[in-house]
């Protein structure tokens, strides 16, 4: 597929991924069945600012999917919302302390510095809740959408709302044109 060439993801996610693909593969004591140019970037070093092919990203979230996830959209979510330490690393500086609702409306910048396609679109709604549109993905992967969706929620976590929670309402996976969400806080 032409448009596959193109789409890519930064470097600095498939880092974390491929820690989390050493990790499980030694606790499985069993290598994942991996493509030639997967497990390349499992045996190499990937710098923070390199483009990796979205088809690599994609097989390589597969891998994390069917141990971590196995399908389940709660857990996928939760993936995502339980990374608040992404939230103290990659993603600090979105995150506006004691402003949970500021936090969740400036992740929306988070999207273009990790990946060369797709819109996102962010506005509030009410006082306490941010609806999310992703659109042109539509072969998002349920595990990557959640997790994105998961990561609004740990925004507003790190920042005080204890009682953040997430509400998806449209999902590419499911057949849907777009990921469509609230975060509220």
């Amino acid at each position: 597929m032409e448009l596959d060439r193109e789409r890519a993801v930064v470097g600095a996610l498939v880092i974390d991924l491929v820690r989390l693909i050493e990790k499980l593969e030694r606790r499985r004591d069993q290598p994942y069945q991996l493509s030639a140019a997967a497990r390349a970037m499992t045996t190499r070093r990937i710098t923070f600012a390199e483009w990796v092919p979205i088809a690599i990203f994609h097989e390589l979230l597969g891998a994390v999917e069917q141990t971590l996830v196995r399908g389940d959209e709660t857990r996928a979510l939760e993936l995502g919302a339980q990374s608040v330490a992404t939230m103290r690393g990659v993603h600090k500086a979105y995150a506006v302390a004691g402003d949970p609702l500021a936090s969740v409306i400036a992740m929306r910048l988070a999207w273009r510095a990790h990946y060369n396609f797709g819109r996102i679109q962010c506005e509030q709604r009410g006082a306490s809740t941010v609806r999310y549109e992703l659109v042109d993905y539509p072969d998002l992967p349920m595990i990557l959408g959640l997790t994105t969706v998961g990561w609004g929620v740990a925004a507003a976590r790190v920042t005080g709302s204890a009682d953040a929670r997430a509400e998806v309402l449209e999902r590419p996976w499911r057949g849907a044109n777009r990921l469509l969400y609230d975060i509220h806080v």
